[in-house]
């Protein structure tokens, strides 16, 4: 029985030993299909490129994607599509550089599995535009930088105030007031405002009449008169007037009624605390001054004067006090400083006489003369020194200076008539007003040069 058992195993072992291991799924061969033939391949993905934005400078837009990409068609650009490898940035020539403009960038690319795309962006140098009717006659910026109060006329109608705020960038909601009482002037109306009270003094040439206005209380306060003694001239009519903290400042006045440069004027010391006095200082009766530049912090008021005696020219300053002092100036005879402009960080001053230059306050170093014509600000920037911003109107340009050594760091066409410009210290906007249109340029914008 043993034996019998014995041998039915050794058979069973045997015929395992014997029968084949069977052939995974995958290497059965296919007798439909000829050997050797390898798998179909994967089918061609055709998920379309994608777009991940773009840089630009003044002249040149950088289109970024995220696998290489060559255009098919560039809106708004001229440019030959075929001159194109694939890449993953497209690096185009703005043909039409527009400072105040909204620029569209329109694109259609293809990558390199056929697949296409189809988009646009835009392109601008500000981040806020503001319109307005009329011109901007006078404008004041408070301390903070966080309110400008404007002066607005239009031709032939009544004079109007409006605030804007510097950081919703928009104009106060209900800040908007016609002047009904007030004269019409071709000129429009000028406004100063006095520290010691708060108050904005509003003047026109057209009217000896200076109105005294409280812009928190929407409401006049009083009027100020302004007389001569008989036998003085009759110089009546205000050209230029300025605060100081203690409540004194300036006042020009000139002999004809709503006349620009009308020749002759005479400045007076004004006293608010005094009962508006006024007090003639005659040394500048044969000067024609007609421009006054506050301090930023409103303790000083600088106006460009002569020597009576050598005809040098100089910088006249009164402070709080009421006390004059003056500042000579490395050019001579060649008349009166037209453009003062403090610095709002530091003791320098743009100076316009024979050429625009920067003064050192307290070293009296100047620097190198360059540009003359058209409106300035200094350059905040970290860093710079005797830097500034200009819109010359004598060759369409604005520009970046470095009066250190009277270089042009950058120039774009601004493509528009500016009025005026003023740089904030915050270094992130420059406000630019001209044709009704107030424009919050970017600074980090204007001044990009390279990628």
């Amino acid at each position: 029985m043993a034996k019998h058992c014995i041998y039915f195993l050794f058979i069973l072992l045997t015929a395992l030993s014997c029968t084949e291991e069977p052939k995974p799924d995958h290497l059965v061969p296919n007798p439909d299909k000829p050997p050797g033939e390898l798998p179909p391949p994967s089918p061609p993905d055709k998920t379309p490129p994608k777009y991940l934005g773009m840089d630009y400078v003044y002249d040149t837009i950088l289109l970024k994607f995220n696998e290489p990409v060559k255009p098919i068609y560039l809106y708004n650009n001229g440019e030959d599509s075929s001159r194109f490898q694939y890449s993953t940035e497209i690096k185009i020539f703005n043909r039409r550089p527009c400072l105040p403009c909204i620029t569209p960038v329109g694109f259609k690319v293809v990558d390199k599995g056929k697949n296409i795309l189809e988009g646009s962006d835009t392109m601008r140098f500000h981040d806020a535009k503001i319109k307005y009717n009329g011109f901007i006659s006078t404008s004041y910026i408070d301390a903070k930088e966080e309110f400008a109060y404007l002066m607005i006329g239009i031709s032939n109608e009544k004079p109007r105030f409006q605030i804007l705020s510097l950081v919703e960038k928009k104009m106060v909601e209900n800040s908007f007031i016609v002047f009904d009482s007030l004269l019409r002037s071709s000129r429009g109306y000028l406004m100063a405002h006095n520290p010691l009270d708060g108050y904005f003094y509003l003047y026109a040439s057209v009217s000896s009449t200076i109105h005294v206005w409280s812009a928190s209380e929407y409401k006049f306060i009083r009027k100020i008169t302004i007389t001569e003694p008989a036998g003085q001239g009759n110089f009546l009519y205000p050209v230029k007037l300025e605060f100081t903290t203690s409540g004194k400042g300036l006042l020009i006045v000139q002999k004809y009624n709503d006349w620009a440069d009308s020749g002759d004027t005479k400045v007076k010391i004004i006293d608010t605390n005094n009962g508006d006095a006024l007090t003639h200082l005659p040394d500048f009766d044969d000067q024609q001054l007609r421009i006054l530049f506050p301090s930023p912090d409103e303790s000083k008021i600088y106006f460009g004067c002569r020597d009576r005696a050598t005809y040098n020219s100089l910088i006249g300053v009164l402070n709080s006090n009421g006390n004059l002092s003056f500042i000579p100036l490395s050019v001579s005879n060649f008349g009166i400083p037209n453009l003062l402009i403090p610095n709002k960080k530091n003791n320098t001053m743009l100076v316009r006489l024979n050429g625009m230059f920067i003064k050192d306050l307290d070293t009296g170093i100047e620097t190198p003369r360059a540009y003359n014509g058209g409106y300035y600000d200094h350059s905040y920037a970290p860093g710079e020194i005797n830097f500034a911003y200009t819109y010359n109107y004598y060759n369409d340009a604005f520009a970046l200076l470095d009066y250190n050594q009277a270089f042009t760091v950058f120039k774009h066409e601004p493509t528009f008539d500016a009025d005026g410009i003023i740089s904030l210290t915050n270094n992130k906007n420059l406000i630019v007003w001209g044709n009704n249109e107030i424009y919050f340029l970017m600074i980090d914008r204007l001044r990009k040069q390279h990628f």
